[in-house]
């Protein structure tokens, strides 16, 4: 199977599993998150409901979203979103390793302008940690930052479950 591209106009309704033998991401070609069963899973497990990127560049800022998302590329590896911007493009290839319990996003960025620009990557992730069987719940975590890993933990309260990123 050759890899699936689809441009701005046919994202609409469509979206993508990726998955590992311990793990899936569920995700809509215009990089929303529009049902409860999208999110990162390790079954029974849900970890991540969403996730996005704000993007700050000589004081504009931006999210990587559906408003200038203009492509979408699913291949056997993984998925690439395509953005576009007056002075950068940015690509967002996401997949999910073989035997892990991780997803992985790589953003690349090409600057369009001539000059030189500083940037900023904030990304937004919102954590669900939370049994398949749940909807709404008032579970409460602890974040930190793990200076050792140069990461940041979120773990659950109420149970053995964490994240890292």
């Amino acid at each position: 199977m050759g890899a699936i591209i689809l441009d701005k106009k046919g994202f609409e309704g469509r979206n993508y599993i990726l998955s590992s033998d311990k793990a899936f991401m569920q995700r809509y070609a215009d990089t929303g998150h529009k049902t409860k069963w999208c999110g990162f899973w390790s079954p029974p497990l849900k970890f991540v409901d969403y996730y996005s990127y704000k993007i700050s560049s000589d004081g504009r800022e931006f999210w990587l979203g559906w408003e200038n998302c203009e492509k979408f590329k699913l291949s056997k590896w993984g998925a690439t979103h395509y953005f576009a911007d007056s002075e950068l493009s940015v690509e967002e290839s996401v997949f999910i390793p073989i035997g892990s319990r991780t997803m992985i996003s790589v953003i690349r960025f090409e600057n369009k302008s001539d000059k030189k620009i500083d940037l900023s990557i904030m990304p937004e992730v919102a954590v669900d940690i939370r049994n398949k069987f749940e909807n709404f719940h008032e579970r409460m975590y602890k974040t930190h930052l793990n200076h050792v890993r140069d990461s940041v933990i979120v773990k659950a309260l109420t149970g053995p479950w964490y994240l890292m990123f």
